[in-house]
């Protein structure tokens, strides 16, 4: 390794010290649940610094992909050391080579490029990512679980207390809805008995939030290359 290059552990999963986070709004549900399927994690170097969301589809795409997940990435300098280390490893490592479709421009937010990669998960992930779809967290495999650390700093983490249906989890929910002002023992008690019989702790995956809803523009150049256009895209 160069003394200029980036370690590519460094690169996906240093933490990156972010003023936002996915308990601000930050991040839709793709984002905080479907990462994982490959591979990268939303507190990595620079998946915090690039990365806008994630989405189920984008609404203009046009090629069909088995398990596609579009990854949008906000850039202001193609040229950008982490940026260029990054996208080689999404599209050429080893690994992810086998996962990356294609990727196009978006257009611009302020002086930023914004770039949609499209990844495929892999067939191993293929029912945790319908039960995601499903709004079935909780059924996801034991394995794929294991990929959710259960702490992180804020105490027990929102996706492990999720994706378990943790005695926390649910107690959060309780509060949230519970007003101790206006609320009886009596009936707070209820409630919270009445989540012990919910199907799940969350709210369902929306279409509004997990799928792209904006125009694409073709033949931008990306790291000096034309970008690659809907008929170039490859399945």
């Amino acid at each position: 390794m160069t003394k200029n290059s980036v370690n590519i552990n460094e690169v996906l999963r240093e933490d990156y010290k972010s003023k936002t986070n996915k308990f601000n709004g930050k991040y839709n549900k793709t984002t905080m649940f479907c990462l994982p399927m490959i591979d990268l994690n939303i507190s990595g170097k620079a998946v915090a610094k690039f990365l806008k969301n994630a989405y189920l589809d984008d609404e203009s795409f046009q090629k069909e992909v088995a398990r596609p997940l579009f990854l949008l990435m906000s850039v202001r300098s193609f040229t950008d050391r982490v940026w260029v280390e990054f996208y080689k490893i999404l599209t050429t490592n080893e690994f992810y080579k086998t996962q990356f479709v294609c990727d196009y421009v978006v257009g611009m937010e302020g002086d930023n490029n914004l770039l949609m990669i499209v990844m495929q998960v892999p067939k191993r992930w293929e029912d945790d990512f319908d039960y995601f779809k499903a709004s079935q967290y909780s059924k996801m495999s034991k394995d794929y679980k294991s990929k959710f650390p259960q702490y992180d700093s804020y105490g027990e983490s929102r996706e492990w207390g999720i994706l378990h249906k943790s005695t926390t989890c649910k107690d959060q929910i309780a509060r949230s809805f519970i007003n101790p002002s206006t609320t009886t023992t009596e009936q707070a008690v209820r409630f919270r008995k009445e989540i012990d019989t919910w199907d799940e702790c969350y709210d369902s995956v929306h279409e509004a939030e997990e799928i792209y809803h904006y125009a694409t523009t073709n033949n931008t150049k990306i790291n000096g290359e034309v970008s690659s256009s809907w008929a170039d895209c490859r399945t």
